[in-house]
Formats: C-alpha cells, structure tokens, sequence
C-alpha cells in the first residue's frame, strides 16, 4: 500500500464516522470506496473501461 493509498484510505474512514447521521455523506463514501476498490483490485484501465462504457454499455 502506497502512502498515498495509505493517506485515502484512512480519509475516507474519518469522513465515514463523522457523516454517520448524513444519509448522503454515506452515499458518497460508498461511492469514493467502489473506485478505490476499482482501481486498487483491477487498475486504473478499467476505470476507463467504465467510463467509456457508460452510454455504449459495451461488452468484454
């Protein structure tokens, strides 16, 4: 784990415990460790993949 992924991982953990009450903070750390998770388990490439995806829905 690089510092950096070291210095997001533990932002995200503070964020999450201090929106607990927010419906929507929740929502958004959900969504930053979906791409976390994305691109530290596939790569940065497939974070592309579903960008250009979006419209096309385009199979692999």
């Amino acid at each position: 784990m690089d510092p950096f992924e070291y210095v997001m991982h533990w932002t995200m953990l503070s964020f999450l415990f201090s929106g607990l009450g927010s419906v929507s903070s929740t929502l958004v750390y959900l969504y930053i460790a979906f791409c976390l998770y994305t691109i530290s388990s596939h790569g940065v490439g497939v974070i592309d993949d579903l960008e250009l995806a979006g419209p096309t829905r385009r199979n692999q």
